[in-house]
């Protein structure tokens, strides 16, 4: 059977040895992340706040916060009595504490290559060491973080506008279904909006409403490490969330051109030292993953596949996983390399896996500009729309809940942030909002859209949409009936133009099914799961990942013919699976056919020649045909991949005379 803690070689030990204190310097270093952004922050205060109007503005401040806290905690109490799928969250969550138990267990090394995006997982390994891996605490604190993301919202929504637009604006954020959602699931959504309120409040902070202030003005010191560190924010976000290095790009280009003539120089020098911040943690990333895997990856190696699968003769504006690709992280990492390889005939790096992939998607763009052009506009579509397709699983199966609950829903705030937009463009500040809202939407024309990225920009929407609710109020009251009509006609054609999409009732029934039926076999009760696997494939007769799951339901239940037919089927629609050849196999040897089941792992070790579970099941098949030679030839590759695996292999190598 596979070995999930197989380990690694011996001669990785004294690389695993020699950044072990690292390792542990790294924590501590992000458990310091919220005291420098408080240090950065420090000298924040609100244009225009008097100070015997500070009680009032905490006290603004704090009844956001624990309002949004009770919302979150209410949902929370909510979802445990009265959601059937609580407790089996999807596979990013899984991914992502998977991931960060292993840095939080000090194996800081597993993964010799970053293969998803590290910020998450090391924020959310800081807190299993801090919480001594609670689950429920690692929660709590995440409803909180989405709590001091509201308060934050206020206080820009104060800050550029108004304070009845900054309570607006909390209280929009507080209710917001998609937030508390998002909030409450844990991943990477609450971290990267608080990242992007405190970088953007910072550059509010850092001069006239974000301009370098000009030379003498105060310490050079003071305002070198300023701008450095506020680079190092937003390089940090760079590993969490791709639109931050657009928005860096963009941010520079506008600091540089805005900066006056006559200390144009010392606007360079401000540039510079954000560039040279930004350009931190991306290069510490790469050295690390140079160090390790052996390949110069700057953030993540998935992002050769994410391009292809946004920029394909198939693609469709969202994220559709390939069907010759697992739909699992693991999946995805392990076949896109199985594929690029397959298609040159030669052994790929990481990143000539991504390039690969990059090239496709290149190959598609240049080949076919008019199709593109359409797929470009059909995605500028989607990011204006509220659509179902661009749901994770999570949210998708809240949709009855959220539809009710949701007073304020994105093809609501979305015409009226846009209309907030172009009302407030004078209003000093609101540049590097436009630019944040911008990178998002340029990042979704990039690679595709999903609606927890573009979540990532809610609050800074609903400031826009505040700001523009307390507009329409003053100038009705100036009986300024030109500019009132003006927002609601064009509010009015947004709704004709970019109408809600829900998901085909079809479609939804098959998720759920699927999602129900993994909840039965979590409980053991595989002919429940098995018929609702059944019922799933009557919706979609040619998923090969229901397929998969019902074939391991029969494995579970022993039923190896029922198994290995669905495994069958699965090959012949892709026969590069390896999963279902690996199991496959694995069902031919139960069944008593060793002949076929060592034919099937033949298949299967030109795919996967440095599996250890691969390795192991080719030695016990050839083993019991009684090819002693070739069996002890895979035992003998084992134990030169893997020598921790002696103790286990070792007693089965010996008994084959």
């Amino acid at each position: 059977m596979r070995d999930p803690d197989a380990g690694t070689p011996l001669s990785e030990d004294w690389k695993r040895k020699a950044f072990r204190s690292a390792q542990h310097k790294s924590l501590i270093c992000a458990g310091l992340v919220p005291y420098k952004i408080f240090i950065l922050c420090g000298r924040f205060r609100p244009a225009g706040l008097h100070p015997q109007l500070r009680r009032a503005y905490l006290t603004d401040v704090a009844a956001v916060f624990f309002l949004a806290l009770f919302l979150r905690c209410f949902y929370w109490w909510f979802l445990k009595g009265n959601d059937l799928f609580y407790g089996h969250p999807g596979g990013d969550v899984m991914y992502y504490q998977r991931w960060a138990g292993e840095i939080a267990d000090g194996h800081w090394t597993a993964s010799a290559l970053f293969r998803g995006l590290p910020l998450y997982p090391h924020f959310l390994a800081v807190l299993d060491r801090l919480t001594l891996n609670n689950t429920a605490l690692v929660r709590a604190f995440h409803l909180a973080l989405g709590a001091v993301n509201c308060g934050l919202t206020y206080i820009l929504g104060r800050t550029l506008f108004s304070r009845k637009a900054g309570i607006l604006s909390g209280v929009l954020m507080a209710v917001s279904f998609t937030g508390i959602h998002y909030d409450w699931l844990m991943i990477p959504v609450p971290l990267l909006i608080f990242l992007s309120l405190v970088i953007v409040l910072a550059f509010l902070s850092a001069g006239s409403m974000g301009l370098p202030r000009a030379p003498r003005e105060r310490s050079a010191h003071s305002e070198r490490s300023e701008w450095f560190i506020l680079g190092v924010l937003i390089g940090m976000a760079v590993l969490g969330d791709g639109k931050m290095l657009i928005f860096a790009v963009l941010v520079s280009a506008g600091l540089f051109l805005k900066g006056k003539n006559s200390w144009r120089w010392h606007t360079l020098k401000v540039v510079l030292l954000l560039a040279a911040g930004v350009l931190l943690f991306p290069a510490a990333n790469g050295l690390r993953n140079k160090f390790f895997g052996g390949d110069w990856i700057w953030v993540s190696s998935q992002g050769g596949l994410s391009f292809y699968v946004g920029n394909n003769s198939c693609a469709s504006g969202f994220f559709e996983n390939p069907g010759f690709i697992r739909p699992t992280h693991e999946g995805q990492d392990e076949d896109q390399a199985i594929v690029a390889q397959t298609v040159t005939k030669r052994t790929l790096t990481p990143a000539q896996v991504s390039g690969f992939w990059r090239g496709r998607a290149l190959e598609f763009i240049g080949g076919h500009p008019w199709e593109y052009g359409r797929l470009l506009l059909q995605k500028t579509r989607l990011f204006l729309t509220e659509t179902e397709n661009s749901y994770d699983l999570d949210l998708l199966l809240q949709r009855e809940w959220k539809v009710k609950a949701d007073i304020n829903p994105f093809w609501l705030m979305a015409p009226l942030a846009v209309a907030g937009m172009i009302a407030s463009r004078r209003v000093p500040g609101t540049g590097y909002v436009n630019l944040l809202i911008q990178s998002q939407a340029l990042i979704s024309l990039i690679f595709f859209l999903t609606h927890r990225h573009r979540a990532t920009v809610l609050p800074f929407l609903i400031v826009y949409e505040s700001y523009v609710i307390f507009e329409l109020v003053h100038q009705l009251r100036m009986k300024n009936f030109k500019f009132v009509a003006g927002v609601l006609i064009f509010v009015a054609g947004w709704g004709l133009l970019f109408r809600p999409q829900a998901m085909a009732p079809k479609d939804v029934d098959f998720y759920r099914l699927t999602k129900s039926a993994a909840v039965r076999e979590d409980k053991k009760d595989f002919s429940g799961a098995q018929a609702l696997y059944q019922r799933a494939l009557e919706l979609r007769p040619a998923d090969t990942n229901a397929m998969y799951n019902l074939a391991n339901a029969y494995t579970r239940s022993g039923d190896w013919a029922s198994a290995r037919v669905y495994y069958e089927k699965i090959l012949i629609l892709n026969p590069n699976q390896v999963d279902a050849l690996y199991n496959l196999g694995f069902a031919q040897a139960r069944e008593g056919n060793d002949d076929a089941a060592f034919a099937t792992v033949q298949r299967l070790l030109p795919l996967q020649p440095v599996s250890p579970d691969v390795l192991f099941q080719a030695g016990v098949i050839a083993q019991k045909l009684g090819k002693c030679a070739e069996s002890g030839m895979y035992f003998q590759r084992l134990l030169r991949l893997y020598p921790r695996l002696k103790i286990q292999v070792d007693p089965v190598l010996n008994a084959c005379p």
